[in-house]
């Protein structure tokens, strides 16, 4: 069975703000290359104010959901960006009351990432520090990779 975001998400947002935790399939690119698109994503709910470089589900006054990285807290208001973002893509402000759970892991081919904790995390803050260097050296290995691939083809036919 296939529920569209606009009806799924409010269940989602309802079970988060009853203490349970979800997991649900990521939908869009923006947090590449920490979460692709069609991950499985496990979120809980928050509990506390949300960490700089943590993942966080949030409403927006729109009825739309975003799941992104937060890059600037000040005085309980939170700024998000994805992490395939630039720099002047931030999205907010938000309220701290509109952040309504955080990413605890995700699995991307059989690979569990745990982005609240250890390498993940660590390398989580990192790629948020070096924005946009992050985004730009990844567009560069794609090509890279994608570049040597059609070479090694050719090469053998």
């Amino acid at each position: 069975m296939i529920v569209a975001g606009k009806d799924f998400m409010p269940i989602v947002a309802d079970a988060l703000m009853r203490n349970q935790q979800v997991r649900m399939t990521a939908n869009g690119s923006s947090m590449t290359p920490f979460i692709y698109d069609g991950d499985t994503v496990e979120l809980e709910p928050l509990h506390s104010s949300p960490e700089r470089g943590s993942i966080v589900l949030a409403a927006s006054r729109h009825d739309q959901f975003v799941m992104h990285r937060v890059v600037r807290k000040r005085k309980g208001i939170v700024y998000l960006r994805g992490d395939f973002h630039f720099i002047f893509d931030c999205e907010g402000p938000f309220s701290e009351k509109d952040i309504i759970g955080k990413v605890v892991c995700s699995r991307h081919r059989k690979q569990v990432r745990v982005h609240n904790e250890g390498l993940w995390k660590t390398a989580g803050l990192v790629w948020m520090l070096l924005c946009p260097l992050g985004t730009l050296l990844y567009r560069l290995a794609v090509f890279l990779r994608s570049f040597m691939r059609r070479i090694v083809r050719s090469s053998t036919v």
